[in-house]
């Protein structure tokens, strides 16, 4: 059994502070095939112009069905 998939959307959530000062940025990767270290410095990248560091980053990734053998 097989089962082929082709990568549909990915996207980076990062967010900063905690409790009531938290806030979130998503970023929608136009290529799903941009590897884990893009994201890591887009995600610096942002750290660096906000001021401080990330706590939370969650990257997620959604895929189509091509077919199931």
């Amino acid at each position: 059994m097989a089962v082929l998939s082709e990568s549909v959307r990915s996207s980076l959530r990062v967010g900063y502070g905690e409790n009531d000062d938290a806030w979130n940025y998503t970023v929608s990767r136009l290529n799903p095939e941009a590897d884990a270290d893009s994201l890591m410095l887009l995600a610096e990248a942002m750290g660096v112009f906000q001021g401080v560091e990330p706590a939370e980053l969650v990257s997620t990734e959604e895929y189509q069905l091509v077919s199931y053998l």
